[in-house]
């Protein structure tokens, strides 16, 4: 039980890196490293063994988490503007909350089946680190300027 209070008392050090380095740099970075921590730490979930890799796990989990949920509003907004942020917001807490409750069932019947929770551990854990590497990849929307049409004589 403490684990999981590390993971949310761990959630609350993004906003703070942020604050500090968000308008700094441009934030699908920070992002890209919360992806990694999620990642990293569902890895060590696999194996958690020892109280100090439960902890280990629960504060990549936390960090990964809490830097996630932040990050993608602040991309979208700062991607496409406030004209667009509420359908796109909308349009990524829809998808993030069908995943975030179909996840769990999925998991424990696989568990119930013998599988355990190493599988679901290391889709997530693949998940975050492709989701890291998209997003390092993928370069800001530009603006389109219309080319002028010829006045109609």
């Amino acid at each position: 039980a403490l684990a999981v209070g590390t993971s949310a008392a761990m959630a609350l050090i993004p906003p703070l890196l942020v604050a500090v380095f968000g308008d700094r740099m441009d934030p699908r970075y920070l992002w890209a490293v919360f992806a990694a921590a999620m990642g990293f730490g569902m890895l060590l979930a696999i194996g958690a063994d020892t109280v100090p890799l439960m902890y280990a796990a629960a504060a990549g989990i936390g960090i990964g988490f809490g830097g996630g949920v932040l990050c993608v509003m602040t991309v979208i907004s700062n991607y496409y503007g406030h004209e667009a942020f509420p359908f796109l917001g909308g349009l990524a807490a829809a998808i993030n909350t069908t995943l975030s409750s179909v996840t769990p069932p999925v998991a424990g019947w696989l568990y119930d089946r013998g599988f355990g929770y190493g599988g679901m551990f290391l889709t997530v854990a693949v998940w975050s680190f492709v989701g890291a590497v998209v997003l390092l990849a993928v370069r800001p929307p530009t603006r389109r300027i219309a080319a002028p049409t010829e006045a109609m004589s």
